[in-house]
């Protein structure tokens, strides 16, 4: 996982072209005026990159466990609201082991697991912050930090380049 400022220079210098052009891009727009839901990113290839925005109510334990992808990667920040996450980075091994035994589904690009698999960090998301899940970070998002919260959330889903 990969977590920064937006003010900071450091992911422009660290990251992939794409992945900065599409993060400088999304954070730029209104997010508050825009429709929940996938958008996509003038001048990039909707299968390179696009953008959702999620609009959802936290929850104390997570109804689908943690979750990690093949294709893409995951930027995602708070607009509205306070959330949890909980993550942990897996082996190549673990990766396609738990592809293979949780069924990964390739048209959604997403692989749920059992949490007790792994040993999960929690973070509380910053509102001045953006964390990169790569494909094999497992993440849990959407968790409550101390009561229930309603979230209004971006996830910047960026094509790996394996």
């Amino acid at each position: 996982m990969f977590a920064c400022h937006f003010h900071a220079s450091d992911y422009r210098v660290l990251l992939p072209e794409l992945f900065v052009r599409a993060i400088d891009y999304v954070v730029s727009q209104d997010l508050h005026a825009l429709d929940a839901g996938r958008h996509t990113i003038p001048g990039i290839d909707p299968d390179d990159a696009f953008f959702m925005i999620l609009e959802y109510q936290t929850t104390a334990e997570s109804p689908v466990g943690p979750e990690f992808h093949h294709k893409y990667c995951d930027v995602q920040f708070i607009i509205q609201g306070e959330e949890q996450f909980g993550w942990a980075e897996l082996t190549d091994t673990q990766h396609q082991q738990l592809s293979q035994e949780y069924h990964y589904d390739p048209q959604r690009d997403i692989c749920f697991f059992d949490p007790q698999l792994v040993t999960l960090s929690y973070q509380t998301m910053s509102h001045d912050q953006f964390y990169l899940f790569s494909p094999r970070t497992a993440h849990m998002p959407n968790l409550s930090v101390t009561t229930t919260s309603q979230v209004r959330k971006v996830v910047i889903k960026l094509k790996y380049p394996a």
